[in-house]
């Protein structure tokens, strides 16, 4: 959820320049990687959110499938 969000954040801050002195009081755009700055809301590094988000979407898989009991065991394996 958290890399959506971000990485809806950081479509919005494309093409916005950072290296000018614009004088102007307007909002400092955020700097970074969405999945670097999703990652840090979850208290995780990046690659392993990104181990995380791979391991979740194979839930959703699962579950969608049918495969509930393989689906609960990586469920549990993953919140450990």
């Amino acid at each position: 959820m958290w890399k959506m969000i971000e990485g809806e954040r950081a479509k919005r801050r494309q093409g916005m320049r950072t290296d000018l002195n614009i004088v102007a009081n307007l909002p400092r755009c955020e700097s970074g990687k969405s999945r670097d700055i999703a990652a840090a809301q979850v208290g995780l590094k990046p690659k392993t959110a990104e181990k995380a988000l791979a391991v979740v979407h194979a839930i959703d898989n699962l579950t969608t499938t049918g495969n509930t009991d393989q689906a609960e065991e990586l469920r549990d394996i993953l919140n450990t």
